[in-house]
C-alpha cells in the first residue's frame, strides 16, 4: 500500500514547515517539511504543494514498515501507522513492542491505546503536541469511511477545494476557467485566515486552539491549496 494523498496532507499537519534551505541543528540541509538529501542547498524557495511532494517520497521507508508487518488494512488505518511510524520510528512496529503487539491482536482493538503510548521526548517529558498527534492518529485508525479531508473540512471547504483540484488537473484551461481557480482560491484563503484566527489565543481568537474542530488538518489542507 501506499499513503494516500490525504494520509500526507494529515502528516504535513504535524510537521512543521520551511519553503527555503536551511542547515537544521546538526548542519543538515533541510526543506520543506523535514527533506533532506542531495540537491537540496540549492533548491530555492518552494510552495506547500512542492513540499507535500516531498513528503510524500520522505515517507518511504515508513510505508514499506508497515507493509512488511504483512496485515489487512483499510487506507485509513494505513495512512494512521505510516504517521505514527514516520514520527516514532520503525521499530515500534516491532512485535515486543506496545504498538507491535497491539497490531497482532484480533481486530487491532488495542492499537489507539498503544499509539498513545508515545508521547514524551529523549528527556521523558510528555509533550502536548505529541498527546494530540497520537490522539488523531488513533482516531484515524478507527475511522471507517470518509478519509483524509472529506473527514475534517467543511461541506463548503471539500466542494471547493475538489473542484480546484479538478480544474488544476485539466491539462488545458479555459480563461473563464483560469478565472473560477482564481476566484476559488480567494475564498479558501479567506476561510484559511479564518481558521488561523480562532485557533490563536484569546483574544484574537476564541481560545479553542488548534485542535478543535480538526482546525489544524483544515488548515493545512487549505494552505496546500492556497500557498
Amino acid at each position: 500500500m501506499r499513503t494516500s494523498k490525504h494520509g500526507i496532507e494529515f502528516i504535513a499537519a504535524y510537521e512543521g514547515f520551511v519553503n527555503h534551505p536551511y542547515c537544521d541543528s546538526g548542519g543538515v540541509w533541510t526543506i520543506g517539511y523535514g527533506h533532506t538529501g542531495a540537491g537540496v542547498s540549492s533548491m530555492g524557495t518552494i510552495s506547500h504543494a512542492r513540499g507535500l511532494e516531498l513528503l510524500a517520497a520522505d515517507v518511504s521507508n515508513a510505508e514499506h514498515a508497515v507493509n512488511a508487518v504483512g496485515l489487512q488494512l483499510s487506507q485509513s488505518q494505513f495512512d494512521a501507522l505510516v504517521s505514527f511510524v514516520f514520527n516514532c520510528g520503525a521499530g515500534t512496529l516491532a512485535p515486543s513492542k506496545s504498538l507491535g503487539h497491539a497490531l497482532r491482536q484480533p481486530a487491532m482493538k488495542g492499537v489507539p491505546a498503544a499509539m498513545a503510548l508515545y508521547v514524551r521526548d529523549a528527556h521523558r517529558n510528555v509533550l502536548a503536541g505529541l498527546v494530540n498527534r497520537r490522539a488523531a492518529e488513533g482516531k484515524l485508525f478507527r475511522q471507517n469511511g470518509a478519509n483524509g479531508p472529506a473527514s475534517w473540512l467543511s461541506a463548503k471547504e471539500l466542494r471547493r477545494s475538489r473542484e480546484l483540484d479538478k480544474l488544476r488537473g485539466l491539462a488545458a484551461r479555459t480563461p473563464a476557467q483560469e478565472r473560477r481557480i482564481a476566484v476559488l482560491v480567494s475564498r479558501l484563503t479567506a476561510q484559511r485566515k479564518l481558521i488561523w484566527q480562532k485557533a490563536q489565543p484569546k483574544p484574537t481568537g476564541d481560545g479553542e486552539g488548534w485542535d478543535h474542530r480538526y482546525r489544524r488538518q483544515r488548515y493545512r489542507s487549505l494552505l496546500a491549496r492556497t500557498a
